[in-house]
């Protein structure tokens, strides 16, 4: 592989990097938040509750994008050749 090649892809790995470690951290930030706003109100709703599954859910995508270095969702529809 030519080094301009190398040097590509390794700004686009460390872009990609960089940018799942700032969506994970405002993940969290905002998750802690809800919860805080959830404790100082004193009770929780039902959005309350779905908006923390939610959180949820994008922290396990950050986290298994970090683990397996592929979007799972993505590679399995982009790989089928088409017809």
């Amino acid at each position: 592989m030519s080094w301009p090649r190398r040097w590509v892809t390794w700004l686009v790995e460390a872009f990609h990097y960089l940018a799942l470690f700032a969506i994970g951290a405002a993940t969290a930030w905002a998750a802690l938040m809800a919860f805080l706003d959830m404790v100082g109100k004193g009770s929780a709703s039902v959005d309350d509750i779905l908006l923390l599954f939610i959180y949820l859910e994008l922290g396990a995508m950050v986290g298994i994008y970090f683990k397996t270095n592929t979007c799972r969702f993505a590679s399995s529809s982009m790989s089928r050749s088409p017809r």
